[in-house]
């Protein structure tokens, strides 16, 4: 895998000193070490929170929530680990029993971080003047005031009422960028409490990245390449990459294993399938469509309050890399991560997303298209705030 941007530093903070419970057992204050720190994009500092009690001694088992006054510059784990998003300067705050301490963190940029495609924080509905394109004849209208991170003043609200299949009112919207052989998506996104998504295994399809190797108004379903960034929800909603490449099919050999034949054939199902991904090979109408996905092993969003609640604000991350072509054959190199909150959810390296028979292939389209085939089984809400198109992790 080729490592894109800088490498992460990790500053973890002393150990407080043994803690005590006799005497005043309320939490009286909350110190946070160290209490200032500088980072760069991409790296961490660990922080640690002390409750205290009126004579100054640790409390054990205080629990302690964290937050960051500017979250798309420094994010913060329930654990306390900071992560640096982007650069600026923000205030962490350790809160315990109506006390709280805070840190001031400051973000810098690095020489080797990656390139940035473009970036949207739907704060206001103007966003074809940001570049965005294919939008609804009305407009952008779903922006929302009432939602959206702190440090943010709106967010994309995306609307499915019971029985559609796309969001009312419409937001789909497509951005044209740089091309890039990789391409890295960060997004926060919330979901309403009675989010169920599309009540079956699979959709709801959410958002989008597609190739030069198609027009810039392809319909999605149908590429050389599509790949998608979702999440199935099960009673807990399991983290998804997925890819398809149906306009690849060799019709004419549906079903036969053409690895090793020939590279004019798909990846993603119908004539084989070589990096072990789990895919699908169906008809529709006259034409063969695939697919194939990636999923995390546990559900990341939380059907009930606490850690992963879906009805809170969670940053998602999404890196997609596609395989090198040698000697005219596809390799087994691609690369598709998906981050849940900082945590490492989905880690596939030896990922094939195009054969040698489409060599210049490159991401150069973004799409938001939320979808749900069978329509959505309730009248259900999301929100999307700050995205980020990287060509790497920062």
């Amino acid at each position: 895998m080729v490592i894109l941007g800088l490498v992460g530093i990790t500053i973890l903070a002393g150990c407080s000193t043994s803690p005590t419970t006799g005497g005043n057992a309320g939490v009286a204050s909350v110190s946070v070490a160290p209490a200032a720190a500088s980072i760069n994009v991409g790296g961490t500092v660990q922080l640690v929170a002390t409750p205290r009690d009126a004579n100054g001694d640790a409390l054990a088992g205080a629990v302690v929530s964290w937050s960051s006054s500017a979250p798309i510059v420094a994010s913060v784990s329930p654990g306390g680990l900071v992560s640096g998003q982007g650069t600026g300067s923000a205030t962490i705050t350790a809160a315990s029993e109506g006390k709280s301490g805070t840190a001031d963190i400051t973000v810098t940029g690095g020489a080797s971080s990656p390139t940035l495609l473009f970036q949207e924080s739907f704060d206001d509905p103007n966003l074809a003047s940001r570049g965005w394109y294919d939008l609804p004849d009305a407009g952008i209208t779903s922006i929302s005031t009432a939602e959206h991170i702190p440090g943010s003043t709106a967010s994309l609200e995306i609307d499915f009422g019971q029985g559609q299949v796309t969001p009312v009112p419409d937001m789909a919207a497509r951005h044209l960028f740089t091309a890039s052989e990789s391409v890295y998506l960060r997004y926060w996104v919330k979901y309403s409490a009675n989010w169920v998504g599309s009540g079956h295994s699979y959709h709801p399809h959410e958002l989008y990245f597609l190739t030069s190797e198609d027009p810039q108004y392809v319909v999605p379903a149908y590429t050389h390449l599509t790949t998608y960034i979702e999440h199935n929800y099960q009673n807990g909603g399991f983290a998804v990459l997925a890819a398809q490449d149906a306009a690849n099919i060799d019709e004419s050999r549906v079903g036969q294993d053409l690895t090793g034949i020939t590279e004019n054939r798909a990846a993603c199902g119908c004539n084989g399938n070589t990096d072990g991904t789990p895919g699908d090979c169906y008809l529709s109408g006259t034409l063969h469509y695939n697919g194939k996905e990636w999923k995390s092993a546990q559900a990341v969003f939380q059907p009930n309050p606490g850690p992963g609640y879906k009805g809170d604000w969670h940053m998602v991350e999404a890196y997609l890399k596609l395989n090198s072509i040698q000697g005219g054959i596809g390799q087994l190199d691609g690369v598709a991560q998906y981050w849940f909150d900082g945590q490492l959810v989905i880690d596939r390296r030896n990922v094939l997303l195009r054969t040698g028979a489409h060599p210049t292939m490159k991401f150069n389209q973004f799409l938001m298209g939320p979808y749900i085939g069978d329509g959505s089984p309730v009248s259900q809400k999301m929100w999307v705030d700050e995205l980020v198109v990287l060509t790497g992790k920062p």
